[in-house]
This record gives structure tokens, C-alpha cells and sequence, in this order.
């Protein structure tokens, strides 16, 4: 049956072209006829076209991929927004972010700076912030959240673009083109139509012609996603029925099964003695979020972290008495009743004068171990584990890096800038600085020596006086350091901004709280 007609594409306008002396001859074979210097769009080959891209669209859907909408005159962006957001599919509707698909990861760390700041918002951090702070930021978060609010979700490339208007959107329509994204478009008689992978010949100016149009392919789309969710409410089904056939007999056989399987999705938790001398973080894991999600597995984790506290490892911890049984073979057993791999993928346990801990929204966890119980042990800690958290910190100074770990990851990070180099030296652009060093475990005192002698060669060599030198040059070698320790302020926590105070590191952060310091960090996460 087919999605439109003949009459209602006439009702709708879509037939209107453009003046004639705004024609482009690549659309030549969807004009039906010139009348009164305006061109008439054949609406028998709009209704072939149109259909052709809303069954491809719905194929999309289907297979659970994004249609990203592009649509920014202003008779389509309300249709748009509102489609889009119905469909729960990204949209622009405001200026087109250049790069977004050819630089999507610039772009998802914009998005991320805008969900840093909910964040901030949420766990009381930006109500600690002056008046003026909270201000810019939030001037900062409205600007963030209208250009790509609506592409939040979007966290990888979209399967294909929708445009109304390829010539006001030339640019997403480029960008999409380049890199092999699938294109569906409405082409007036004044575009090109050869650019796009489904043309749909008709009006993009009226907006009746693009709401019949629109209406047309949300439908399909629709469509799609309802056939997916029918299709995954079947797996859901056949998935109790297996569960209920292993639990009439097939537990250890299909739990044998199951053990080479992806455990990705499930639980981190910890759990702390009642003195914060101690404390463990676990994940107990499994394959899908629908299982991670219910009570009964929540509760499973819950009773799996109480005993882990007692336990110093692993091993030690799966070997544990779990009501008549041992930790691992519970495991087993509940991998045959949920139907699932089930498995605990990360143990870490830390004990010091007192320790800390933080759960970002039971995908990852944190503890901290502090050397001394000071004052307000407990918001440092916290601090410090919502730090490892966000930053992924990995290990505690450069001091504990291997000097062989150091030399590849140098090599490699230079040889990736060289590369960009090449590329970026072609286009015309700035080229980026390539570092001498990554870390500060290179920056020896023979290194720091040369630094400071180029440095003042430099300065002689410019005129500067002598007698100014010793304020100019300690700026200077901290620009030094800074440029030739990224390996640090990436890895290791006491070198990484702050992040609830960016100017501040976070071994400054600490020295405020008086006499303590970091003994250990441990994190554990899901996948």
C-alpha cells in the first residue's frame, strides 16, 4: 500500500517550484511543466521517490540507528524539532555547527563540558561557586544547549541525514557526503538534486509541502521502530522461556555455555566497615541492562559486597560461604536462573587511616585511602573519588611510572601530532606543537638546565635586559613543564586539574585540608 497520493501532494503544494531563472538543470527530470515563469514539480515521480526514501528510513529505524534531521529556515524548524523529538532522533535547527560529523569528537566534547555542568548542578558543586562563577557558567550552558542541546543523545555517527533544503544546508549535506552517510532530502527546483543518495522532488519553501513531506517519512520511521520493539519484546520472551527450561534442569549446562559471553552491563557498589578504615568496590556483572536494572539483581549485588568486605581479594572472596554455598557457585546458579553470564569483573579493596568512596550511577566506583583522619575527611575523599571518576586517573604521580611505558607512550603520542601535522600543514591550518616530553619522570635536572639556558638564549636574542630575566623566565619554564607533561595532568590524580576548580591542581586541592595525603586509589566499572 502505498504511504501518499497523487491528490494529496497537490493539496499540500509540494508541486510549487521555484522562478524559473532560479532553475538548476540537474532537476530537469522531476519538472513537469514551466507556468507563469514558475517551475511544476512532477508529483508521479515524488510519489515514487518519497517512497523509496521512507522505506529506506525505515530500514534504518529497524536496525536501530540514528536519522540525524537538518533543518534551519524558519517555516521547517518547528516541523522538524517536533518530528525529531517524537522520534527521539537528533536534530539541528539552529546554526549548523561546522564539523559536526567530519569533527564529531571536538563536538562530543562540547556536549560533554554541557553534561559536566549538570553534573555540577546535581551534586551540589556549582551552589559552591560565586555568584559570578555561576552566572558565566550558566551563560556558558545556554549558549551549549542551542546549538547542541538537541544532539545530546547522539553519541556516535548518525546511519543517515534528513534535509530540508540542501542548498541553505550545503554544508551537513558536504559534511555527510564525505564521509559516506546516507542523505535524504527535499530538492526544489532550485538544488541539486545529484548529491543526494534519496531526492525527494518537492517544495521545501511552503510549509504544508514540508509538513506532508515530513508527515510521510516520520511515519516510516515509526514504523521501524515499532517493528524493532516487537521484534526485542519477542527476544524477551523467548529469553524467560529459556530461563524457565534452565531452571527446570538446564542450570550447569547452559551456564558452561554462557562462559566465553560479553558480561558489559550490571552493578558497581561498595561498601565501607563502620570505622572507614576500610572498604571494597565490586561489579557485579552481567549482559544486559534489563537484567541490571531489576531488584532482585540489585539485591544480589547488595548481599555479594557484604560479604566481599570481609574478604582481602578476589579469590579469597569467591571461595566465601554464600548460604550453604560458595560465592562462585552462586554464580553459576544465577547465570542458569537469569538465563545470562553472570560474574564478578572487578574486586578492589583499600585500608587506610580512612577511606572514601563515591558510585557515579552504579557504572563505576571509586575508593580513596587518606593517610590521616583529618577534618573533613570525608568531603576530601569524596572529592578525590568523584575526581578518579570523571578524570580517569590511573595511577597516583609520575613517580610510579615505568620508564619503558613512558619512552612508547612518548613515541606514540608524537608520531599521532606528526600525522595530524601532515594533515592540518595541507589544509592550511596551524599546525599543533609537538612535545619533547610527556612527563615529568623526563624532565631531569640536565633537562630543566637546557630548558632554562634556551630560554634565556631566547630572551638575550630578543633584547629583553638582563636585569628583567628572573621575572620573565619562571613563567616561561612553567609553560615548559606544562606543554611537556601531558602523560601527567591526563593519568595521574595529583597532577589533573581540579575539577570543581579548574584553577587548581589537585595536589594544591589537598594541601588545604592540612597534614594528609593519598595512600591509594582504586576504580572498578562496568564493561
Amino acid at each position: 500500500m502505498s504511504r501518499t497520493n497523487f491528490k494529496e501532494l497537490l493539496d499540500a503544494g509540494v508541486h510549487f517550484g521555484h522562478l524559473k531563472k532560479k532553475y538548476n538543470p540537474a532537476m530537469a527530470p522531476y519538472v513537469f511543466m514551466e507556468k507563469s515563469g514558475i517551475h511544476i514539480i512532477d508529483l508521479n515521480k515524488t510519489v515514487a521517490m518519497v517512497e523509496d526514501a521512507a522505506a529506506a528510513m525505515k530500514q534504518i529505524a529497524i536496525s536501530g540507528k540514528k536519522i540525524l534531521f537538518v533543518a534551519t529556515k524558519k517555516q521547517a524548524k518547528g516541523l522538524v524539532a517536533e518530528a525529531a523529538e517524537a522520534l527521539n532522533m537528533p536534530y539541528i535547527t539552529e546554526r549548523w555547527p561546522g564539523g559536526l560529523l567530519t569533527n564529531f569528537a571536538t563536538i562530543r566534547k562540547s556536549i560533554k563540558k554541557m553534561q559536566i555542568i549538570d553534573k555540577m548542578k546535581e551534586n551540589g558543586t556549582f551552589d559552591s561557586l560565586s555568584k559570578r562563577e555561576r552566572l558565566q557558567i550558566d551563560r556558558q550552558r545556554a549558549k551549549l544547549d542551542l546549538n547542541l542541546g538537541s544532539i545530546v543523545k547522539m553519541t556516535r555517527m548518525p546511519e543517515a541525514v534528513f534535509i530540508v533544503d540542501t542548498n541553505k544546508e550545503s554544508i551537513a549535506l558536504a559534511e555527510s557526503n564525505k564521509l559516506g552517510i546516507l542523505s535524504f532530502a527535499m530538492n526544489d527546483t532550485n538544488t541539486n538534486p545529484s548529491q543526494v543518495n534519496f531526492p525527494i522532488p518537492a517544495n521545501d519553501d511552503a510549509t504544508k509541502s514540508i509538513e506532508c513531506i515530513l508527515s510521510i517519512v516520520t511515519k516510516a520511521i515509526t514504523e521501524g521502530l515499532e517493528e524493532r520493539n516487537a521484534e526485542q519484546d519477542k527476544k524477551a520472551v523467548e529469553k524467560k522461556e529459556k530461563a524457565k527450561k534452565i531452571a527446570e534442569g538446564l542450570e550447569e549446562k547452559n551456564a558452561v555455555k554462557r562462559a566465553d559471553r560479553d558480561a558489559s552491563e550490571g552493578i558497581a557498589i561498595t561498601k565501607m566497615n563502620a570505622d572507614n578504615t576500610a572498604g571494597i568496590a565490586i561489579v557485579l556483572a552481567c549482559e544486559t541492562d534489563f537484567v541490571a536494572i531489576n531488584d532482585s539483581f540489585k539485591a544480589l549485588a547488595n548481599s555479594f559486597a557484604d560479604i566481599a568486605l570481609n574478604h582481602a581479594d578476589k579469590d579469597a572472596f569467591l571461595a566465601a560461604d554464600f548460604g550453604g554455598m560458595t560465592v562462585a557457585e552462586k554464580l553459576t546458579e544465577q547465570t542458569g536462573v537469569i538465563g545470562e553470564k553472570i560474574e564478578i569483573s572487578g574486586f578492589e579493596r583499600v585500608e587506610a587511616a580512612y577511606v572514601g568512596t563515591y558510585t557515579h550511577g552504579s557504572k563505576i566506583s571509586v575508593l580513596v585511602g587518606l593517610n590521616n583522619s583529618v577534618d573533613n575527611a570525608d568531603v576530601l575523599s569524596k572529592d578525590l573519588a568523584m575526581q578518579v571518576a570523571s578524570m580517569g586517573a590511573s595511577t597516583l604521580s609520575y613517580k610510579d611510572f615505568d620508564a619503558e611505558f613512558v619512552a612508547n607512550e612518548t613515541e606514540a603520542r608524537i608520531a599521532v601530532i606528526e600525522k595530524d601535522n601532515i594533515e592540518l600543514g595541507r589544509l592550511g591550518k596551524t599546525l599543533k606543537n609537538v612535545p619533547q616530553y610527556i612527563s615529568m619522570s623526563q624532565l631531569s635536572d640536565t633537562v630543566m638546565a637546557e630548558a632554562k639556558a634556551a630560554i634565556e638564549a631566547e630572551l638575550k636574542a630578543e633584547g629583553k635586559p638582563e636585569k628583567i630575566w628572573d621575572r620573565i623566565v619562571p613563567g616561561k619554564m612553567d609553560r615548559f613543564v606544562s606543554d611537556n607533561t601531558s602523560l601527567d595532568q591526563e593519568q595521574c590524580l595529583l597532577d589533573q586539574n581540579f575539577i570543581k576548580d579548574e584553577n587548581k591542581i589537585v595536589s594544591e586541592y589537598i594541601k588545604s585540608f592540612g597534614d594528609v595525603a593519598v595512600n591509594s586509589f582504586k576504580r572498578v566499572a562496568l564493561g
